[in-house]
């Protein structure tokens, strides 16, 4: 039996049929045109000198060469602009310090810049690219596993360098100094990575 009722009505909308021959659709009013004065007016003889100047297809970032500022082409060596090697080296130093204090028998090895690099980039793209769990990353199914991070470390050793991964040497602090230092500064095992980070950023 052919419905004959008519289609529910909505005072914000209107249900048009593609199938039928007439449309009755009521059409926004458009919104008051708001004249534009003095500075703000762009005809199309002028719309070329207000737009921004694009550098092409792979113009990308550019950093004004100065007294003391490399020139840089490269992604690495944008990034190396922040993460600069005092930054590295610093941590190195105080990773290696507390792997070999909390790791027994003496058997931590040592993590030199090269590697902290490749477990660097390892932690941004885990950052980057999400998974269910960390060990997922050293799978060798093709859903989640990724083979370049299997080739630059071992899960188990990503995982050593990050349990011990530190910006200040805490091997010599004894409980009660790492608790006045909690108390005076949350942030204190981390600030002079964030003041030496915003320095970069200033530059």
């Amino acid at each position: 039996m052919e419905n004959s009722a008519p289609a529910a009505h909505s005072e914000t909308t209107n249900v048009v049929l593609l199938t039928e021959d007439k449309w009755d659709v009521e059409l926004c009013e458009p919104l008051p045109h708001q004249e534009l004065k003095g500075d703000d007016r762009v005809s199309a003889e002028n719309v070329e000198d207000v737009l921004p100047e694009f550098g092409g297809r792979h113009g990308g970032s550019r950093v004004n060469v100065t007294e003391g500022v490399p020139i840089v082409e490269t992604a690495l060596q944008f990034f190396m602009l922040f993460i600069t090697s005092v930054i590295i080296e610093a941590f190195v130093s105080a990773t290696n310090s507390f792997g070999s204090y909390i790791t027994p028998r003496n058997r931590w090895k040592p993590i030199d810049s090269d590697e902290f690099k490749e477990f660097l980039a390892i932690v941004l793209h885990m950052g980057v690219v999400k998974y269910p769990h960390r060990s997922f990353a050293w799978r060798k199914d093709l859903k989640y596993g990724n083979p370049w991070v299997r080739s630059l470390m071992h899960e188990h050793r990503f995982n050593q360098i990050l349990m011990c991964w530190w910006w200040v040497d805490r091997s010599s602090m004894s409980k009660q100094d790492i608790d006045a230092q909690n108390r005076s500064n949350s942030f204190w095992s981390v600030q002079g990575f964030l003041d030496m980070m915003a320095g970069n950023c200033l530059k």
